[in-house]
């Protein structure tokens, strides 16, 4: 598939975010470059959360990513989970600790999921990584 264009038969929200990586590339993972980030402060609100956050990866997490053929990253955030709650349940951690962890991996979660959908489609990447 060609990596400059978005993948076809898709809905506005998803052609618009495939647009904007394909123009300006992927956000980083912990900096963007600043032709990326002019561009996004451009946008208006509704359009950034739009770019950057995924309300239903943020609430169904590793099924959403099943749902989305990203089974491999789904597995990630599912072995992450557990392992996180095996060693909570052994040491007995805070309860503000736990749902704080929970949180965290959702909105990770919701954050990286276009961008894994984009990789995965448009640049054929399905890697184990997060």
């Amino acid at each position: 598939m060609d990596s400059t264009a978005p993948a076809s038969g898709l809905s506005e929200r998803w052609m618009f975010r495939f647009g904007f990586f394909a123009q300006h590339g992927l956000p980083g993972l912990w900096k963007n470059s600043p032709e990326w980030v002019a561009a996004f402060k451009s946008l208006p609100f509704g359009r950034r959360m739009t770019l950057q956050f995924n309300w239903l990866a943020a609430l169904f997490g590793f099924f959403y990513l099943f749902a989305k053929g990203l089974w491999r990253k789904a597995l990630v955030f599912l072995a992450l989970g557990v392992a996180y709650g095996v060693v909570a349940a052994s040491a007995e951690t805070p309860v503000w600790l736990d749902r704080g962890v929970t949180v965290g991996l959702a909105a990770f979660c919701a954050t990286r999921a276009n961008v894994y959908v984009y990789e995965k489609m448009v640049l054929g990447k399905h890697t184990w990584s997060l």
